[in-house]
């Protein structure tokens, strides 16, 4: 959950009021200032307790609040090292930018023209593909599922050759790779 504005405020108004508390211990410790209704109070205490002890565990106290203070102060407004800024996921990829704008393409389009080639190869049963943007280009990667007569290290790199040169020719953006996984056959549907 990302804190509003209100929350900042509100964790700062209670924060400063932390601080104020501990400031309000420390000066009872330090015996400077008594409130005259917590007077009574504090006396029944320090006879408890004693004036050395009384002082001690007021001043620890003190302390203690100012430290937890400060740790929601550094964890709440901090800057966190380990938080990486979230950016949005690609969805397309740059084709050109001109003087009157930039023409991009849906990595969804792109993913179809892979299917359209993959399915006109006459050694390819089935193909699963996606499609990823990259700085400058995209990466297609591939699962194949190809006929039982096929060589496939010549076919997948006729593959990479000619899909590169296709998806390139048709939107000008760099393939920077094809990764391709053959898979086995999938069972017969009945």
């Amino acid at each position: 959950m990302k804190a509003t504005l209100f929350d900042k405020f509100l964790l700062l108004l209670v924060l400063l009021l932390l601080l104020a508390f501990a400031g309000v211990l420390a000066c009872f410790a330090l015996g400077l200032f008594l409130f005259p209704a917590a007077a009574v109070l504090l006396e029944m205490v320090e006879q408890q307790l004693g004036a050395l002890n009384f002082q001690i565990i007021l001043g620890a106290a003190a302390l203690l609040v100012v430290l937890i203070a400060l740790r929601l102060f550094v964890g709440f407004y901090g800057k966190r090292r380990d938080a990486k800024p979230r950016t949005a996921p690609v969805t397309a990829a740059t084709i050109a930018t001109t003087d009157f704008g930039v023409t991009e393409i849906s990595l969804a389009a792109i993913d179809a023209m892979v299917q359209r080639h993959c399915r006109a190869n006459n050694k390819i049963r089935e193909t699963e593909s996606v499609i990823a943007g990259k700085e400058g280009g995209i990466h297609i990667g591939l699962k194949l599922v190809l006929l039982n007569d096929a060589n496939v290290p010549d076919t997948t790199a006729e593959l990479q050759k000619s899909l590169k040169e296709y998806i390139e020719s048709l939107t000008g953006i760099l393939v920077h790779d094809i990764s391709i996984l053959i898979v086995s056959q999938p069972p017969a549907h009945k």
